[in-house]
């Protein structure tokens, strides 16, 4: 089993612990296009996207990479 289908059997907070994640920083900006947003933080990128109870992470640890895919995230929702 992979640690990403491990992940998705535990709750976040477990998961996203067993996970090398920057602690980010402060916000440097934030970029929003209807229900998703791109937080720029002085350590790291997170995007989040609106639900019906808010605004949610879907991915964090993410750098950036060259070509087509703009990053590469360690820790991804849905």
């Amino acid at each position: 089993m992979s640690s990403s289908e491990e992940d998705e059997e535990r709750p976040c907070e477990q998961a996203s612990a067993s996970r090398d994640l920057p602690h980010g920083g402060g916000v440097r900006s934030v970029d929003v296009c209807g229900r998703q947003a791109l937080l720029r933080l002085h350590g790291e990128p997170l995007f989040l996207s609106l639900f019906d109870a808010g605004w949610r992470v879907t991915a964090a640890g993410c750098v950036p990479e060259p070509g087509e895919q703009p990053y590469r995230c360690t820790l991804k929702g849905a």
